[in-house]
């Protein structure tokens, strides 16, 4: 992982230094910090060195273009030339084919590209937006970078936007091409931007990743691919664990392939030991031969991780896991690690989600019965059908916002009721076909860059890079070129992945049937040990004079929150975020009055 930012500057834009934006994101690149210009525009990477070595070193300039990487192409060597470092190996081949070379990459990315003299920028990012990449315009300037943060270091000034507040509160995501903060945009995972200065302003060209055209049959082939090309190659590596299909199979794909990693990691609750993993990691482990850590999270633990897992994550956007796995990056990054493995994107790519299964069974007028742990969740999308509307289920389930409908105040309340453009992606159908498609582009296109969004910020917090495997661009392309309902049946889920990886899912891994992610037992603890300071944050002043919550409902809310406590969960993180941009404020004012900021 590293941290890239820059700007293409406008006409008459005055030149401003990169230094502090890039200071911005030196957690993400521990290893050096560098930076250039070309004419009146400046480009710059804190750099985390796992691939070239010196030759790696950012920005690269080949001549006529600057390159910054934040990711890897893992395939560079299959391109010919002698370059070690695959930031050198795509400016070059982007300098011989074009934007049309980013078609060819198997890798994680987001890069900047200043060329023609830097009058012209080109902004990209992998298909399924792995890493982040951050635009503004500002003083007459396009600015980019990895992380909010190093939009603020570069003089933006931070105001939050309603619109995707609108979306935050009814989803608790964001889109994938907007921020929290107004103004501020991401490039969508998967399109290429190509920016040039006009007489008024700056004009983008915006094109899509051509996805590879791969056969189902070669799934296996190209699982193995993938691990082979993302092997730690030398450097200590570390897995999270979880006992679960995804990371199982990621596990024992790279002890086969001869990549064991050094270390394998999962947490556990001592208050919820119902939803332990650790002795299915533990078997996992021991089968393949690894080190287990088991990070045991009481609530204490819990509460003085989070806010420094909210600071890494900059938007409130994330479930409670989060701060759990904040905890156990923390805890691989003290051993010496630097690269985490995880199975990130198994359930998106092979339909592993039970509200999508529940939206074929309703689509289908079959109504299997189901784990009862999923007994709220069917009633709620089965209550909810219509046939004039048949997406309605999938919204349902979604729309978290509307289980605290009757504790909002007027402004929450009005937020709630805003059309935003995630209710416009899973507007109203009497089809069938078209609601489950919808359905399953939300979970790819909106929910997973969301989820990696996670992984990027909790993992670059302590200078290591993730990398999952079951994400590669050829290995997901011919997942997804089976259709959903033979890739997990609702009588069968997940047949597909299970039959294909059947080589490394041990028979008591592969015949589990419950997995639950990574609940933390938050009711129990508002209830209990963090109540007061549960109380005490949402009673403050601050968050009171937001209008968010009705006076008087917070008891009611601890007591239960109709959210197995997530609810509570999101109002800490979204004050946390408030918090944060009155800080990001004063840094602006800073800024504007000619001081040095840290």
């Amino acid at each position: 992982m590293c941290g890239i930012a820059g700007y293409l500057a406008g006409r008459d834009a005055a030149a401003v230094p990169l230094e502090p934006m890039l200071r911005a994101l030196r957690h993400r690149g521990p290893d050096s910090v560098s930076w250039r210009r070309m004419g009146p525009s400046c480009l710059g990477a804190a750099r985390l060195a796992l691939v070239g070595g010196a030759s790696g070193r950012q920005p690269h300039d080949q001549g006529r273009a600057l390159l910054v990487l934040n990711g890897e192409i893992y395939n560079h060597d299959e391109w010919g030339g002698a370059h070690e470092s695959d930031t050198a190996a795509l400016n070059d081949l982007m300098e011989m084919e074009g934007v049309g070379a980013l078609d060819r990459v198997r890798g994680p990315f987001a890069l900047a590209r200043l060329d023609e003299g830097g009058h012209r920028l080109i902004l990209a990012r992998d298909r399924w937006g792995q890493r982040p990449l951050y635009v503004a315009e500002q003083g007459g300037r396009f600015l980019f970078g990895s992380e909010l943060r190093a939009l603020i270091a570069g003089g933006l000034v931070p105001e939050t936007d309603e619109e995707s507040l609108a979306c935050l509160l009814s989803y608790q995501f964001l889109p994938a091409d907007r921020s929290l903060l107004r103004g501020v945009s991401k490039v969508p995972p998967g399109e290429v931007w190509v920016i040039r200065r006009t007489e008024v302003g700056f004009h983008v060209d915006r094109s899509r990743l051509e996805s590879p055209r791969v056969s189902p049959q070669v799934l296996c082939e190209e699982f193995d691919n993938s691990l082979d090309l993302q092997r730690s190659r030398g450097h200590a590596s570390a897995v999270f664990l979880s006992g679960g299909l995804d990371s199982t199979v990621v596990t024992m794909g790279l002890t086969r392939r001869g990549w064991s990693p050094d270390l394998a990691i999962v947490g556990r609750f001592p208050d919820l030991p119902w939803a332990d993993e650790s002795p299915h990691a533990a078997e996992v482990a021991g089968l393949a031969g690894l080190p287990l850590h088991v990070e045991s999270l009481s609530a204490e633990a819990w509460r003085q991780a989070f806010e420094g897992a909210m600071e890494a994550l900059e938007e409130p956007m994330a479930g409670p896991g989060s701060v759990a796995s904040f905890v156990l990056a923390k805890r691989v990054a003290g051993a010496g690690t630097r690269i985490v493995f995880t199975g990130q994107g198994g359930d998106e790519i092979f339909g592993g989600y039970e509200r999508l299964r529940i939206l074929q069974d309703l689509l289908s007028g079959s109504h299997p019965l189901r784990d009862p742990a999923y007994a709220r969740l069917v009633l709620t999308m089965r209550g909810a059908f219509r046939p004039e509307d048949r997406l309605a289920p999938y919204r349902c389930a979604l729309r978290r916002g509307e289980v605290a409908g009757r504790h909002l105040a007027e402004r929450g309340a009005a937020l709630l009721r805003r059309v935003n453009p995630l209710d416009e992606r899973l507007s109203p159908t009497p089809s069938a076909e078209v609601a489950l498609h919808r359905a399953e582009a939300f979970e790819l296109d909106v929910l997973l860059p969301g989820l990696l969004q996670v992984d990027d910020r909790i993992v670059a917090a302590f200078g290591m890079e993730s990398r999952a495997p079951l994400l590669d661009p050829c290995l997901s392309a011919a997942a997804l070129a089976v259709p959903l309902g033979e890739r997990s049946p609702s009588s069968s889920p997940r047949r597909l992945f299970r039959e294909t990886f059947r080589r490394d899912l041990p028979k008591p891994i592969a015949a589990r049937r419950r997995k639950l992610g990574f609940p933390v037992p938050l009711a129990r603890w508002w209830r209990g040990p963090l109540r007061e300071w549960v109380t005490d944050t949402l009673r403050s002043r601050a968050f009171r004079e937001r209008d968010y919550l009705r006076q008087g409902v917070l008891h009611s809310l601890v007591r239960d929150d109709g959210q197995a406590g997530r609810g509570l969960f999101f109002w800490l993180a979204l004050d946390a975020w408030h918090r944060r941009v009155s800080s990001w404020r004063g840094q602006s004012s800073r800024l504007k009055a000619g001081e040095s900021v840290s």
